[in-house]
């Protein structure tokens, strides 16, 4: 009987969340997200309340402009890793992959700083709507939960709109 239960919770945990906000959100178990808003312009904070957090804001521009937009996210991602290494002249070792999910393709690039172990992650997603881009900074199991969670994102429908 405890073998059901936990395989049932197992299946729902990421349940989609009502939230505020443009995106339908569905929540790692054990994490939480808070949603800001500020001169037109919004935030998600993802987090775990212990190690890591995930942040998404929208980007200006295009589809088209992913891997550029992301070549710049990660030339910063990559200056604060050296920042906090003894030796900055140390080659942090960067990790590209791609993400597509339920409503955004796109792609992240990641770097662990050696003497912490502390995983810090840039991506840009994007629909026929525009784009999004976030940090990532915490722990290497928890990326993976931050990449799940990335990949369940959609955008809220709009009242009156039809659907297909």
């Amino acid at each position: 009987m405890r073998i059901l239960a936990w395989l049932l919770l197992s299946a729902c945990a990421f349940a989609a969340q009502e939230n505020e906000g443009p995106l339908v959100v569905e929540v790692p178990p054990g994490w939480s997200v808070e949603f800001r808003q500020d001169d037109g312009t919004f935030t998600y904070v993802l987090g775990n309340g212990q190690d890591s957090e995930l942040r998404i804001s929208p980007k200006e521009g295009e589809v088209a402009k992913i891997p550029t937009t992301l070549a710049e996210l990660q030339r910063g991602m990559t200056e604060k890793i050296k920042d906090s290494q003894e030796d900055s002249e140390a080659e942090v070792k960067i990790t590209k992959g791609s993400l597509s999910g339920k409503g955004f393709k796109g792609i992240f690039a990641r770097g662990a700083d050696p003497a912490t172990d502390t995983l810090s992650a840039v991506f840009v997603i994007g629909d026929k709507e525009g784009l999004l881009s976030g940090t990532y900074k915490g722990t290497k199991e928890s990326w993976s939960r931050a990449v799940r969670f990335l990949l369940t994102l959609e955008r809220k429908a709009e009242v009156g709109a039809s659907q297909p």
